[in-house]
């Protein structure tokens, strides 16, 4: 079960006043954007993350096969061959040993729930500038309009 609760709001809160308190294209300002727009994607990411090995034995190649589903094979061009590989999921006890690792590692703390209320909650508040005859829409990705934004959002 999903509840709504405001779990970001500091962080979230407190990277926008940083952002909006540092000039454009300073380092500051972009690690804040960045870090704003990546707490979306954490929760979205997909689990079955690719490790990479470099291979040129053929025998290794072939061997691969078995343990790995292969996800790329980059020819390297002097008989190595660069494998994007992920392991083959075989038993029922292995995924659960994946969500259960107290380390950490394996543990990714995906949440489809929490990524998809982020987005469904951007649209809704996005929908409110598409259409409005208020003011001309010029992108909707940011916010660009004809009028001042705070004249048109009271906090």
């Amino acid at each position: 079960m999903f509840r709504q609760e405001p779990l970001f709001n500091n962080y979230v809160e407190n990277l926008f006043n940083l952002r909006q308190s540092s000039p454009k294209n300073t380092p500051i300002n972009i690690i804040a954007k960045l870090l704003l727009n990546s707490l979306y994607g954490r929760f979205g990411m997909n689990p079955d993350k690719a490790d990479h090995i470099i291979l040129g034995d053929q025998e290794e190649k072939d061997k691969i096969f078995i343990d790995y589903d292969i996800k790329n094979i980059v020819d390297l061009g002097n008989g190595n061959e660069l494998y994007s590989i992920v392991p083959k999921k075989i038993k029922d006890k292995e995924i659960l040993d994946l969500l259960n690792d107290d380390a950490g590692s394996s543990n990714m703390l995906i949440s489809v729930a929490i990524s998809s209320a982020i987005t469904g909650l951007s649209r809704i508040f996005m929908s409110l500038f598409k259409n409005n005859p208020l003011f001309k829409l010029y992108y909707s990705d940011s916010i660009f309009i004809d009028v001042n934004l705070e004249n048109i959002i009271q906090s």
